[in-house]
């Protein structure tokens, strides 16, 4: 087995639920979020891919030594400025704000723009005085409620600033929204609210929809100029979308210890459990893989997050490219099953599209299926890859060979060559028009057995056997129950690398 095992099952992060005059709610605790989380501008913790550099010879799948340095990471975005002390009214301890570029910074959250010596919210009250003489937060507009989309549909504009690896990120981000949520990102026409995506210094949003006299032209997703993944992507469309960062739960300490020591000051404030009392954190469990919990790092060998539930702390936290079925069920939570309820047991694929399969095996989400000499092995692959291996990485669903209600997944740079198993190994075949062919290579489609999202394809002709990574190769193996088997045998229904 090349992943990690013990990955608990997860629930959803916080979100808000319902729109003004009504609170907004928390993922998995359901409560009103204040002005200062409405403006959230989250930087997502995660480093821009780089390039593989084997791509026609298979690389063996290893855990990574570090993962990484978020210390480094908070430094480079983190914006600076003038720092203030402040008490806020929802805080245990005093919170540092910085002034820097015309907005206020409470960590990675804008919490209003600059104007003379006063903070202005998004409801163009003040929020704060910046008086050196006297810096009191001020009450007015703290608990401000957003609104949710209308019938959980976002529109969005790409702004000119994006490029084209931005453009492209974000466009396999909306196929996962779009194909594994109730969330629907769709191209604008005339809407009034909106989203428009720009390149920036690392990758931040708003949590929830802005009103439009805040933001006429469309609230900003921000992703950084070379594109920050896929997995930035989901986050930062997790926030616009309504979801909220899950270590700031106030069940948080039920699950996991934070180091505050280890963490910039700067930054404290994004662990800060906001205290709300009318939180209810019985919503459903916490999840420690959601997209939307911070990932961890080490200072000195120490880790800035444990788990008390037996999580391997380089698990805790993820900002890959895939969202976990608590996350589906935070957005379900919010907005009903609208838009085809986001899938479930029973799942049903679209075909004729083009898609690339990405392991979801916690340390090695980087990689995808891609078939190599005919056999089918996981590469990783990223922007930088060669056209070969993209398009290796690359197939289309197609209608099941065999003529039942399943699937076949089609070569991309190979037509008429699909993916089946002989001799238990995954390759791919011309179809020779043979019944033991078309059995070969149909696969039914259900909810991913890790319940990390994605799908698991089981095989028409052999009884619970699925497609399956290990070692760097795909496999169809029996399923035997275990947490290692049910992540190998998981994948992502990522935007095709080729398409």
């Amino acid at each position: 087995m090349d992943g990690p095992t013990g990955r608990p099952a997860g629930a959803v992060c916080r979100l808000f639920a319902s729109a003004v005059p009504s609170p907004l709610s928390g993922g998995c605790s359901m409560r009103p979020l204040p002005l200062l989380s409405l403006l959230s501008l989250s930087l997502i913790l995660a480093s821009c891919a780089g390039t593989d550099g084997h791509d026609h010879t298979h690389a063996p799948e290893t855990q990574a030594s570090t993962r990484h340095s978020h210390d480094a990471l908070w430094q480079a975005h983190h914006p600076t400025g003038d720092t203030l002390q402040v008490q806020l009214p929802d805080r245990d301890a005093p919170s540092t704000v910085t002034l820097s570029g015309g907005h206020a910074y409470l960590g990675d959250d804008i919490i209003g723009d600059v104007r003379g010596t006063a903070v202005v919210g998004l409801s163009g009250q003040t929020i704060l005085r910046t008086d050196r003489s006297s810096i009191q937060p001020l009450s007015s507009g703290i608990t401000d409620a957003g609104l949710k989309w209308p019938g959980a549909v976002v529109p969005f504009v790409f702004d000119g600033s994006a490029t084209a690896n931005i453009r492209t990120q974000f466009n396999q981000a909306v196929q996962i929204y779009n194909g594994q949520t109730v969330v629907r990102y769709v191209a604008r026409t005339n809407q009034a609210n909106y989203v428009r995506v720009v390149a920036g210094d690392g990758c931040s949003s708003y949590v929830g929809m802005m009103s439009t006299s805040f933001k006429p032209n469309g609230q900003e997703i921000t992703l950084g100029r070379d594109g920050c993944g896929v997995g930035a992507a989901l986050h930062e469309m997790g926030h616009a979308a309504g979801l909220e960062h899950e270590q700031q739960r106030q069940d948080r300490d039920s699950y996991i210890n934070v180091n505050y020591g280890l963490i910039d000051p700067a930054w404290r404030s994004q662990y800060d459990i906001i205290r709300d009392n009318r939180v209810n954190t019985a919503f459903t469990g916490y999840d420690v893989h959601s997209i939307m919990h911070y990932g961890n790092s080490q200072v000195n060998g120490q880790w800035v997050m444990t788990s008390k539930q037996g999580v391997p702390p380089e698990q805790i936290g993820q900002n890959n490219g895939y969202l976990t079925d608590g996350d589906k069920t935070a957005f379900r939570t919010i907005y009903g099953n609208v838009n085809g309820g986001g899938g479930g047991q029973g799942i049903t694929l679209t075909t004729g599209q083009w898609t690339s399969l990405q392991v979801v095996t916690p340390g090695f989400t980087n990689r995808f299926l891609r078939h190599l000499n005919s056999l089918g092995y996981t590469e990783v692959v990223t922007s930088g890859s060669s056209a070969t291996l993209k398009q290796d990485a690359t197939f289309r669903v197609v209608g099941a060979l065999d003529g039942t209600g399943c699937y076949s997944l089609e070569s991309r740079n190979f037509p008429g060559q699909f993916l089946r198993h002989q001799n238990n190994r995954l390759r791919i075949d011309r179809n020779d028009g043979s019944d033991l062919m078309r059995r070969d290579a149909t696969f039914c489609a259900q909810t991913g057995l890790a319940g990390l999202g994605g799908v698991s394809f089981v095989s028409r002709n052999i009884n619970n056997a699925y497609i399956r990574h290990r070692n760097g190769e795909v496999w169809l193996d029996v399923n035997d129950g275990s947490t290692a088997f049910k992540q190998d045998a998981s994948w992502n229904l990522a935007g095709a690398w080729a398409p």
